[in-house]
């Protein structure tokens, strides 16, 4: 949370944690100590939003009471075959983003950028 340019956290197991940074993918070097502490921490963070996140509740999508109003979804180990359960926070932020961010990104071919770059007003409709 302390990197302004990250926008997502995806947790795929306590071992496996990446972030969303500027619209890119990137591993990170963190993880839980195990299986249990990853557990615990997910059962900290939505039980703060009053949920819980189980076989009776396997989905779970709220929006945290944060400085951020982070939104998570959650998916239990009961819905992966076995596998640890899934989380992925989405944190708002206010930032600028500057045609060439979205070029470098590959969110719009180069090709479109000048189209996208008009005024509304001035395009043909």
């Amino acid at each position: 949370y302390d990197d302004p340019m990250v926008s997502e956290v995806f947790i795929d197991n306590h071992k496996n944690i990446k972030v969303s940074r500027k619209g890119v993918l990137i591993n990170t070097p963190f993880g839980f100590r195990g299986e249990f502490d990853y557990r615990l921490y997910i059962a900290a963070m939505l039980n703060s939003a009053g949920l819980a996140l189980d076989a009776r509740c396997p989905i779970v999508d709220c929006v945290l009471e944060d400085k951020w109003r982070s939104r998570v979804n959650a998916i239990d180990t009961s819905v992966l075959n076995g596998e640890e359960s899934r989380v992925c926070i989405r944190i708002p932020r206010q930032q600028k983003v500057s045609f060439y961010d979205i070029l470098q990104v590959k969110l719009l071919p180069a090709i479109a950028a000048p189209v996208a770059a008009m005024p509304s007003r001035t395009r043909r409709r």
